[in-house]
């Protein structure tokens, strides 16, 4: 199976920066998801321990510490580029979030990654850059979680409205078959707007 090669390198500041300086204002809806994913964390826990899976430039991050007082915020991202943006944008989340270098295509990435109350991941889940590398992945993500937590998961979908590169991107039946296929319970789209819909899932 051959990877879908991607237009940007996010591990250069030039690409990491222009991504960054592009996504919300293409997409000025992903505040919308942002608030969403909080209000859900927050109907969870009064201090919850989270894993940011991608977490780019920081603006999900942001946001969640804002509002919610956290034991542990990982944020994990394979671009060193992206994490000095984020720092350099959001100094105060150095008090806050551990930033975290790696890579969810590498085998073990997860390893040294447990018990967590909530993964969360926003517009990063097709980076794996294949669809059908998404089973594995999720099953990874699962073992991240504590027994009773949250998998919260928005990502682009493919089809109507949507993105239309289909060995990269999923229709949002993919997203739920794939989900019950790693093991995750009482799945839910919990909003669709633009291009991206939010999914929830237990462990």
């Amino acid at each position: 199976m051959e990877e879908v090669p991607s237009p940007l390198d996010f591990r250069t500041e030039n690409d990491a920066k222009a991504w960054a300086s592009e996504a919300t204002r293409n997409r000025p809806y992903r505040t919308k998801f942002f608030h969403l994913i909080t209000k859900e964390l927050m109907q969870h826990y009064q201090r919850p321990k989270i894993l940011e899976l991608g977490s780019g430039p920081g603006e999900l991050a942001n946001y969640i510490v804002t509002d919610i007082e956290c034991t542990k915020y990982v944020a994990f991202d394979f671009s060193q580029a992206m994490h000095d943006l984020a720092i350099k944008q959001f100094p105060k989340l150095v008090e806050k979030v551990e930033f975290e270098n790696g890579n969810f295509k590498a085998e073990n990435w997860s390893k040294n990654l447990t018990g967590f109350d909530a993964v969360i991941s926003m517009q990063a889940i097709h980076e794996i850059r294949h669809k059908f590398l998404t089973v594995k992945l999720f099953k990874q993500i699962k073992s991240c979680l504590a027994d009773t937590a949250i998998f919260l998961y928005c990502d682009h979908y493919f089809g109507e409205s949507g993105l239309e590169i289909v060995d990269l991107y999923m229709t949002d039946e993919e997203k739920k078959q794939t989900l019950e296929l790693a093991g995750f319970n009482n799945i839910r789209c919990l909003h669709k707007e633009g291009t991206l819909s939010l999914w929830k899932a237990e462990n």
